[in-house]
């Protein structure tokens, strides 16, 4: 059978290992067709660029951050590419986990400090407790549901759409800026 493999956001990270994986081995039965990849993180020095044009209105709306913020992207940005261009040469723990703090404080903080929604710039955050959107709680609860967990087979004990508890292990593990484009093609 045709198979498959899709996710979005961090997905850019885990997507191109798993293909990579699969496409290694000569004898396999994974008939891999396709990877699907939706927003995803896969390069960093690429994409951590493009948080300031986006947020100061270079990017097809309206700017959300005033000209000082603008300025202290545009100041962070050579120090943050310099951090990342270290973990890409490195993949080390310890020049990987410094470009991701500052990086993520520099370029995407002034952004996330607005409580616009950070996936979609033409509105407001409206639940800060379920990723922006109301409607991730209602699914959340369905998912726990002792009869739904059942009735899926499920072998954990709680949903949840996103685990920062997991998010923070992967970020101290030095993941986060790691270069997972280079699996792409």
């Amino acid at each position: 059978m045709d198979f498959h493999i899709s996710g979005e956001s961090y997905a850019g990270h885990y997507i191109p290992v798993f293909a990579n994986e699969i496409l290694s081995h000569k004898k396999t039965n994974i008939n891999l067709k396709s990877l699907l990849i939706g927003n995803g993180l896969t390069d960093g020095l690429t994409q951590y660029a493009y948080y300031r044009p986006m947020a100061c209105g270079e990017g097809g709306w309206p700017a959300v951050l005033d000209a000082s913020e603008c300025q202290s992207m545009d100041n962070a940005l050579p120090r943050c590419q310099s951090l990342i261009q270290n973990c890409y040469n490195s993949e080390s723990v310890w020049s990987c986990v410094p470009a991701s703090i500052y990086c993520n404080n520099a370029m995407m903080g002034p952004y996330q400090k607005t409580g616009t929604n950070v996936y979609d710039i033409r509105g407001r955050c409206e639940d800060s407790s379920n990723l922006c959107y109301s409607e991730l709680g209602w699914i959340s609860e369905y998912l726990n549901d002792k009869k739904v967990m059942k009735a899926l087979g499920a072998e954990v004990s709680k949903y949840d759409s996103c685990n920062f508890d997991i998010n923070r292990n992967f970020l101290f593990q030095g993941d986060w800026m790691q270069p997972f484009h280079r699996l792409v093609p």
